[in-house]
């Protein structure tokens, strides 16, 4: 006798809703410290039943939001949160604990759910996986508590205080993927190392700058964007570079070589370059010292220094014209006939935005030394052969682009320092303005840098130099 067919079991009405609703308690428990009622066997069961029933992909959602709500809700709290650093920086990391611990819970009690639905399915993160980057996003779109991590552990770092403990570090960003998303932490990086690479950096030996530089270092290991690093280091280390401005070569040296060892080559390779441009170029300037051509031809009265570089090692400097005084043009013309004679088939083309003078300047009250950009100089020049301009003969006369040389003329005129007055007096240069040598000029120093007017990104300026390609 055959047997009647039995019908599978039927799962109770509401199954899905009410387990998901126990499991969903559970986890509100755990992100709220308190003990959940339900013991952790039935947690267990819960999420395998789901799994079996092919509730998997729900449940995994169901987590991951309960995560977010909670993680974005977390971090959102340190907004406004202790002004001192040091006490910001261990909020941050009791927040970062408390929630890889409870992710652990989590992970523990859904562990049936890793193992199977998310095994399953290529492309699904691991819960643990699926927290860090809930982490990682909500940081990146908290500005203002990114800000105050970056800035508090490069304060630490730059303290030596007490309070600067690796722990710390290692357990804001001991993880898998790094917290820190791209931009903004690597480029404060680049900055606080231009800082402290920079000369002016007083009271700081060798030692205790190779010392910031090792725990930067670390720091840095944990940043995303390396790129991004590496664009803002490169356009830094050119102005100190063609400015003359580092604190010390050899400690230069020592961060390619840190940089070098984390990165390997191909990410220095370019900034070795640079090195190589700047050494290649003082024995070029020595060279031409003693040529024929600079024996025999150059005006007298001017000293010219010339850094040669090379087309995609340094950063892209946009090419600026500039009608330049004779005697300049002169000397530029001089220095290729010399150089072309020495490295044929090369092509040389001259970043007039980085140029920088000296100018020897006679003021009723008193002979000065003026340092100036070249477009500055190129202005004052004019004036040894008149008493007075208008905006749109210096215009004419420099062929200088027009908001490049309104800066340059506030600069001049209504900076600081001013060598030039302006007529009508006014911050902004208009069309319809004259200039006239400052005969009242007087100042305590010798020597007077006049600073240009800064775009509000740095205006890359100051430096004699050319860029090479061929």
């Amino acid at each position: 006798m055959e047997g009647e067919p039995q019908d599978k079991p039927k799962l109770p009405p509401n199954f899905e809703e009410d387990t998901w609703a126990t499991l969903k308690s559970a986890i509100t428990a755990i992100f709220l410290k308190k003990p959940d009622p339900c013991d952790s066997e039935k947690l267990y069961q819960a999420v395998n039943d789901l799994c079996i029933h092919k509730m998997g992909g729900n449940l995994y959602q169901h987590i991951q939001s309960e995560c977010e709500v909670h993680i974005s809700s977390a971090l959102l709290s340190l907004v406004g949160q202790s002004p001192d650093l040091v006490v910001f920086l261990s909020l941050v990391e009791k927040c970062w604990q408390d929630f890889s611990d409870q992710m652990l819970i989590i992970r523990s009690i859904a562990l049936y759910l890793d193992r199977t639905y998310v095994k399953q399915n290529s492309g699904v993160d691991s819960l643990w996986e699926m927290g860090l980057k809930l982490f990682e996003k909500h940081l990146s779109n908290n500005k203002e508590v990114l800000h105050k991590i970056v800035t508090g552990l490069l304060r630490l770092i730059e303290r030596e205080s007490p309070d600067m403990r690796y722990e710390l570090i290692s357990q804001l960003y001991l993880m898998k993927s790094q917290v820190l998303p791209e931009n903004r932490p690597a480029e404060l990086i680049a900055k606080f190392l231009d800082e402290k690479l920079r000369a002016g950096n007083k009271g700081t030996s060798e030692e205790e700058l190779e010392g910031v530089l090792d725990k930067v270092l670390v720091l840095f290991r944990f940043i995303q964007g390396k790129d991004v690093f590496e664009a803002f280091y490169k356009k830094d280390l050119a102005k100190r570079l063609l400015l003359g401005k580092s604190a010390s070569i050899d400690a230069e040296k020592s961060m390619i070589s840190k940089l070098k060892t984390e990165c390997g080559s191909q990410f220095t390779n370019k900034l070795e370059g640079m090195f190589k441009d700047i050494e290649l170029s003082k024995e070029i300037n020595d060279s031409f010292k003693q040529s024929s051509q600079a024996r025999t031809k150059l005006p007298t009265g001017i000293e010219m220094s010339v850094h040669v570089l090379t087309t995609g090692y340094w950063p892209t400097y946009p090419p600026m014209d500039v009608r330049l005084p004779h005697e300049l043009n002169v000397y530029q013309d001089i220095f290729k006939e010399f150089y072309l004679s020495k490295y044929s088939g090369r092509r040389l083309m001259w970043q007039n935005s980085l140029g920088h003078c000296v100018l020897k300047a006679n003021f009723p009250k008193g002979k000065k030394e003026l340092a100036v950009s070249l477009f500055q100089t190129v202005v004052l020049m004019l004036f040894n052969d008149t008493q007075k301009l208008s905006f749109q003969d210096i215009k004419e006369s420099t062929s200088v682009e027009d908001k490049e040389l309104r800066r340059t003329l506030q600069s001049l005129a209504c900076g600081k320092v001013r060598v030039l007055q302006k007529f009508p007096k006014g911050k902004e240069v208009e069309d319809e303005d004259s200039f006239v040598f400052n005969d009242e000029f007087s100042a305590p120093l010798y020597r007077i840098k006049v600073n240009a007017i800064q775009m509000k990104e740095t205006v890359e300026e100051n430096t004699s130099t050319m860029s090479v390609s061929g």
